[in-house]
């Protein structure tokens, strides 16, 4: 990743009159990237990485209907994405490949989380009505 202290060494040098070659070797980038990087912005002033969705949602339609009910269902804590992913190809043939296996695991991982933290605090409108300094949280199986 290039950085804004080199950008500025690269202009810095070209203004000298050295050359690209000169300026890539003294900056620690490559020709290209002095190319690049010769105008313009500097590479924090650019635009920053997107946060929200590019693409819709393809578990969807299933996750409310087939997979949250699947996992909690999984008592033993046994299923995991790559599973959760053959038994929905069954159920829905040829909706599903393993071109969706990252999105899932992210999904589970962070369904778990939340499902954690509900046993955790308490939910729904207990957890409202107790105020984060009254909760009293005790390990698992301590009195």
């Amino acid at each position: 990743m290039i950085t804004d202290r080199q950008v500025v060494l690269t202009r810095q040098e070209l203004m000298e009159g050295k050359s690209q070659q000169a300026a890539a070797v003294a900056s620690g980038m490559s020709e290209r990237s002095v190319r690049n990087w010769r105008k313009g912005p500097l590479p924090s002033e650019k635009k920053s990485r997107r946060r929200q969705r590019t693409r819709l949602d393809p578990f969807a339609g299933v996750w409310t209907e087939d997979i949250e009910p699947l996992l909690r269902s999984d008592v033993k804590g046994v299923l995991s994405a790559p599973t959760v992913l053959e038994w929905l190809d069954g159920r829905h043939p040829g909706r599903f490949g393993r071109s969706h296996l990252r999105t899932l695991q992210r999904r589970v991982q962070q369904w778990c989380r939340v499902m954690a933290r509900e046993l955790v605090y308490a939910s729904g409108e207990q957890s409202e009505m107790i105020g984060a300094d009254q909760r009293k949280i005790r390990p698992v199986g301590v009195n």
